[in-house]
């Protein structure tokens, strides 16, 4: 999906309601199951809004509930992180930020209109799919790219 990805749009289709509210400290999104409601924080730019509400869609997905159990939260975080990731970084736009870039995470980001954090949480992703992980992304973007 990639640049075309607009989690506003894919929010609406779900019939989720986004609200920006003032959140905790250090809170940028937060998901309410039962009201089917998203909260972005407002003082987001728009790459941070975007990723926050792509993550947030994630747990809404699968109907996540909070909770204070720290392995089922950190798989749910995990989840969300990959999910989102996945949806707002398509390979060839990746590869030809990277190429441009120079891999430089925080211009990359900038380029694919996400937080550094999706990024990296991509790379990630990528990673875990194949032991060789740097290398073969890399080979994988170059033939995407070129």
């Amino acid at each position: 999906m990639g640049l075309d990805y607009d989690p506003w749009q894919h929010a609406e289709g779900l019939r989720l309601t986004v609200e920006e509210r003032k959140l905790p400290s250090r809170h940028r999104g937060e998901y309410h199951h039962g009201e089917r409601l998203i909260l972005i924080a407002p003082h987001l730019s728009h790459r941070e809004a975007r990723s926050t509400l792509a993550h947030e869609i994630q747990h809404a997905l699968v109907g996540d509930l909070p909770t204070p159990f720290g392995p089922v939260h950190r798989r749910q975080e995990i989840r969300a992180r990959k999910g989102a990731a996945l949806l707002l970084i398509d390979a060839g736009e990746y590869a030809t930020a990277e190429q441009l870039r120079d891999g430089h995470v925080r211009s990359i980001a900038y380029d694919l209109e996400v937080t550094a954090r999706i990024v990296t949480d991509w790379r990630n992703y990528w990673a875990s799919e194949d032991p060789r992980s740097s290398s073969a992304l890399r080979a994988m973007l170059r033939s995407a790219c070129w």
